[in-house]
């Protein structure tokens, strides 16, 4: 992406980042990486894994490469970002409107909640 720095210079970059934030954007599941005010994190491979869909083309045996899987896949994204939204507004008074793998998202002299738990719960 591209990102304008403070000074107002453009840089190419998947990262935006100030002094105080660093969010890789490449690494974003929901939400503006440009206008948030409250940032969670998940393990995006543990809440994939816990999707229906995932477990379901597992237990038939499709393998990656085969033509089966990349429609399983999608369902397993499919069902993974509406868990993410869900948790994301389940507390209308203090929504999370930014969720990224953990990592993506460091707030210096921050914790960015981890939400992993809470998504698969919704699963």
């Amino acid at each position: 992406g591209v990102a304008e720095t403070g000074a107002g210079a453009f840089v190419r970059s998947s990262e935006v980042q100030d002094e105080k934030v660093k969010i890789d954007t490449s690494r974003i599941y929901y939400g503006n990486h440009n206008a948030w005010t409250r940032a969670g994190v998940i393990d995006g491979s543990k809440v994939l894994k816990a999707t229906t869909a995932w477990k379901d083309m597992h237990s038939k045996g499709i393998k990656k490469g085969s033509p089966e899987y990349d429609i399983y896949k999608h369902r397993a994204q499919k069902e993974m970002r509406a868990a993410i939204e869900k948790v994301a507004k389940s507390d209308p008074n203090r929504p999370y409107d930014l969720v990224g793998e953990v990592g993506a998202i460091v707030i210096k002299g921050s914790v960015v909640p981890d939400l992993t738990a809470d998504v698969v719960s919704e699963l």
